[in-house]
Formats: structure tokens, C-alpha cells, sequence
């Protein structure tokens, strides 16, 4: 990896069908309608930041499909077997709760090595992810999964199951400045610029699983998502935007009322 690899990470946006379950590699539409709204905005953000008109995916419709909708923006369209999210083995894309605690439980008691469903480990995706990430140099755009990004910007390898980080929210942004080595910093907000786009899909209290899915769960509690994250609208819009919109329509209309 070259001094001064600047990501780019998108979150997929939200797949049909996924609530509740195990999803890894099982491939999931995503509504046609999401999908426009996420293209539409990389492709402002990459305008305005000035960002190179290239886009790398995984081969999961629910991202490469946001990738294809780029590319009749002008953009390059790039797909990496690397970028695929954990692999659940025998787990993908059953429903949590018909996973056996005990199974779940050998997983927690390793969870960096373990092979959930006899699929892949968390080191395994941890290695292929920096793989990917050692081949690039300059300003990288990706939309990628959210187990994916969380094993991208961890520091030293998977953490244990108690502090697996929450993902973060469908369609929201992770820029990461990753510096000389491949390994990053021993602080994990080192070099995280900003998250925008969404909240995160969990946080104190709430639980969920590494490739980012929601519902009942058996995974422990785990802690607020790292303290740098600014937490925005589910749109991408300040908490606020919605009210300050309602404000804007109300003077509108006062204004045409008194001409």
C-alpha cells in the first residue's frame, strides 16, 4: 500500500429480505429506487470532491448494481472477489434465531478464527480485505458491505465479539486515510474522516452481527460505534433538515399569500 491510500467506502444500500438473517454471500436485490438514490450520490460527491471517476464493487447484486447505474454516469465500473462480504457457510441466509446458540457460542469463544457455518473466519476476511487494499495507491471509491468496512479500518485483526463494532447505516460514506502501512494505527479513529448518509444500525444495547444485518441476534451487547462517526439523517440530511424544510414551505407560502 502507498503512503496516503485515500478511501472511499459506501455501504450498499438496503437489500430486500434481509431482516432478521444471516446474510453473507447470499445475494440479495436491492429496490431499484435505493439504488438510483446511492448512484446519485456518489456520483455529487465525487464532483464535488473532485474524486477519480472509478468505481470498484463486489460481485453482490446488492453493490455491483450501484456500480453498473454509475457506469451510464461515465464512471469505470470494477469488480473484486475481494470485496465480497464474511462468508456464513451453512448459516448463510438462515434466520438468526434458527442458528444453534452452542454453534454461535464456539464462534464468540474465537471469534477472530472461527469459521461461522464452516464458511470463513474473520482473520481470513480481515487478510483479503488488506489484500485488496495493498494493490491500490491515490483515491479509491468503493461500495462495499459492512462487515467488509468494519474489517478494512479495524486495528491489529478482528477484536473479540463483545467490541465487533456496529456497522454503519445503509447507503452511508466511510472516507479512511490509510497511511504507510498496511496495518492501520493502534487507534481506531485514526485517519476516520467522517461517516454520512445514515445512523448506524446499532449501538449501546442493541444487538447485531459482523456482516451487518439486523434482528434478534445472539451476538453479546457491544459499545457505541467509534466516537468520531458524525451521526446524520437517515438520508444524509442533518436531524433537523426535515423541520427546517417545513419551515421553508410555511414562508413560501406566506409569501405568495401576500402577493
Amino acid at each position: 500500500m502507498a503512503e496516503g491510500l485515500e478511501l472511499w467506502a459506501w455501504r450498499h444500500p438496503r437489500p430486500i429480505g434481509a431482516e432478521g438473517r444471516c446474510i453473507g454471500r447470499t445475494d440479495l436485490a436491492v429496490d431499484r429506487r435505493r439504488v438510483k438514490r446511492l448512484a446519485r450520490r456518489i456520483a455529487a460527491t465525487a464532483r464535488r470532491e473532485n474524486l477519480p471517476r472509478e468505481v470498484w464493487t463486489s460481485p453482490s447484486k446488492r453493490c455491483a448494481d450501484v456500480g453498473r447505474l454509475l457506469k451510464r454516469r461515465g464512471f469505470t465500473h470494477r469488480i473484486d472477489e475481494r470485496l465480497c462480504e464474511l462468508d456464513f457457510g451453512a448459516w448463510d441466509g438462515l434466520h438468526w434465531d434458527a442458528i444453534a446458540p452452542a454453534d454461535v457460542a464456539r464462534w464468540e469463544a474465537d471469534f477472530a478464527h472461527h469459521r461461522p457455518g464452516g464458511g470463513e473466519s474473520l482473520a481470513a476476511l480481515t487478510l483479503r480485505a488488506r489484500a485488496f487494499l495493498a494493490e491500490r495507491t491515490g483515491r479509491v471509491l468503493i461500495v462495499g458491505h459492512g462487515g467488509w468496512i468494519n474489517a478494512m479500518h479495524l486495528p491489529a485483526g478482528p477484536p473479540s465479539a463483545a467490541h465487533w463494532p456496529p456497522p454503519i447505516a445503509y447507503g452511508s460514506l466511510l472516507r479512511r486515510v490509510l497511511r504507510a502501512s498496511l496495518m492501520p494505527p493502534d487507534d481506531a479513529r485514526h485517519g476516520l474522516e467522517h461517516i454520512q448518509g445514515g445512523r448506524t444500525q446499532a449501538g449501546p444495547g442493541r444487538r447485531h452481527h459482523p456482516a451487518g444485518g439486523r434482528g434478534r441476534l445472539p451476538l453479546r451487547q457491544v459499545g457505541p460505534a467509534l466516537p468520531q462517526a458524525r451521526r446524520l439523517g437517515t438520508d444524509g440530511r442533518p436531524p433537523c433538515a426535515g423541520q427546517c424544510r417545513k419551515r421553508s414551505v410555511k414562508m413560501r407560502r406566506r409569501r405568495c399569500q401576500g402577493r
